[in-house]
C-alpha cells in the first residue's frame, strides 16, 4: 500500500464531504461510495479533465502533437479513431 501525504485541510475537506472518517490516533477510514456518488465523481472528473485538456492544448507545439500521435498509435489508436 502506498502512503500519500496531504495537507490537513484537504483531509478535513474530504471528511466534510463524507468521503473519509478521521479517527484520532488511529488513522483515516475511507467511506464507501454509493453508485450515485460514484456517478457524480465520474461526471465531475469528465468535466474537469475536459477543461484541463482545453487549457493544455494552448501550450502544445508541433513536437508535442507528434509525440501524442505516436503515443496514441502505441495505445492502439483509441483517441485518433474518434477524431
Amino acid at each position: 500500500m502506498e502512503l500519500v501525504e496531504l495537507p490537513l485541510g484537504s483531509l478535513e475537506y474530504l471528511q466534510g464531504e463524507g468521503l473519509v472518517k478521521i479517527i484520532p490516533k488511529k488513522g483515516i477510514q475511507i467511506a464507501p461510495l454509493s453508485i450515485k456518488k460514484m456517478r457524480q465523481v465520474h461526471e465531475m472528473r469528465k468535466i474537469l479533465e475536459s477543461i484541463a485538456i482545453n487549457q493544455a492544448i494552448k501550450y502544445l507545439g508541433p513536437k508535442d502533437i507528434e509525440y501524442l500521435k505516436k503515443l496514441d498509435e502505441t495505445l492502439g489508436g483509441s483517441v485518433g479513431s474518434k477524431m
